[in-house]
């Protein structure tokens, strides 16, 4: 079942187009990743499949329903699309505990699902007094991962989880996220520029490059190729950008 499929989809700021032709698909219980250079449109993709930018062109659907250009994050966020953004998005004036109360549905106190939450990610327990201001990078990224599956999401758009967190903690993340997807179907969609570390987890990624997908297909096909992940870093070029076999690509040459 496919939880979310765009189809030419095209994303930008105002009146700037950074990426176009965008055919992405995310399944139930999936994890995707999307990769690229700096610049490449990945986090505006991001934030326009969760509906804080509209669309320059394209479709989108989302849990069956067709996400339109007055679709908001909120009203995603009812049908069960959540995001944690670049800077968390975190209520720094507020303990741990409240922030994790706007998470909830209708923000009710519902004890088994914070519970649930807590069970996944039990070091935030003890930390719960405590301002969300006051605790380390680490800590805040568990945070606003805790606060967006309180919603029990369907779909979890996750943008640059790793940025400034030790390896050891980034994976540990990324691992739970995969505990999630198996245990109770939650789809992912994650932009990280740590490719090596996510490729351990995602199911399947996207490259994005000169505005386009330069690269669909299995993780492992991906981790087989060198040259298609130097692109990431340094920009795709057109051997990069003709891929490993068994996945599809696109050369913007052709």
């Amino acid at each position: 079942m496919k939880i979310l499929e765009t189809r030419g989809l095209s994303v930008g700021h105002g009146a700037t187009t950074v990426a176009r032709d965008l055919d992405l698909e995310v399944a139930a219980g999936e994890i995707v990743g999307i990769f690229g250079p700096n610049g490449a449109g990945k986090t505006t993709a991001l934030l326009t499949l969760a509906g804080c930018l509209p669309a320059h062109g394209g479709t989108v659907t989302a849990l069956g329903s067709s996400v339109g250009r007055s679709t908001d994050a909120r009203a995603l966020a009812r049908r069960g699309v959540r995001l944690v953004p670049e800077d968390r998005g975190l209520f720094r004036q507020l303990t741990v505990r409240e922030n994790l109360i706007l998470g909830l549905p209708g923000r009710r106190a519902g004890k088994s699902a914070l519970d649930e939450t807590l069970d996944a990610l039990p070091k935030l327990r003890a930390l719960l007094p405590r301002r969300a201001g006051l605790l380390s990078g680490g800590e805040q990224q568990q945070l606003a991962l805790a606060r967006a599956l309180l919603g029990r999401p369907k779909l979890l758009l996750v943008d640059e989880m790793s940025q400034g967190l030790a390896p050891t903690i980034a994976m540990g993340l990324l691992r739970m996220l995969k505990d999630q997807a198996a245990e109770h179907g939650t789809s992912v969609l994650l932009v990280e520029q740590h490719v090596p570390m996510a490729l351990d987890v995602v199911d399947r990624a996207y490259v994005f490059g000169h505005g386009r997908i330069m690269f669909s297909g299995t993780a492992s096909e991906l981790a087989g190729s060198p040259d298609l992940l130097a692109a990431v870093y340094l920009g795709a070029d057109s051997k990069a950008a003709r891929g490993p076999a068994g996945g599809s690509s696109l050369n913007p040459n052709e």
